[in-house]
């Protein structure tokens, strides 16, 4: 699936050149697991044209469970919500 992805950023898709703004809030610890935790953190991602046009691309939230492995917090899930069922179907760029 990536390889598509990058195959399509590369030579199949002509774009206007664009970036992609990427907000997080806060994260929230919704429940602690022993060495594990549940979190939460809401997203918005606002595209941005070269002529200065801006789009809300998308919104939603982040389902993460968190597991402290040697030392350090690694994510063990991450699960996306959006908040519309709608998204850009040449989405060639992870969200």
């Amino acid at each position: 699936m990536l390889k598509d992805r990058v195959s399509a950023l590369r030579e199949a898709n002509i774009y206007e050149p664009q970036r992609y703004r990427h907000l997080v809030s806060s994260i929230k610890i919704v429940e602690e697991h022993g060495a594990a935790l549940d979190l939460t953190a809401n997203f918005l991602v606002v595209r941005t044209m070269q002529e200065g046009d801006m789009t809300l691309f998308a919104a939603g939230s982040y389902l993460d469970r968190v597991r402290l492995t040697d030392g350090t917090w690694k994510f063990a899930r991450k699960t996306v919500v959006l908040d519309s069922r709608q998204i850009d179907t040449l989405l060639a760029i992870p969200i």
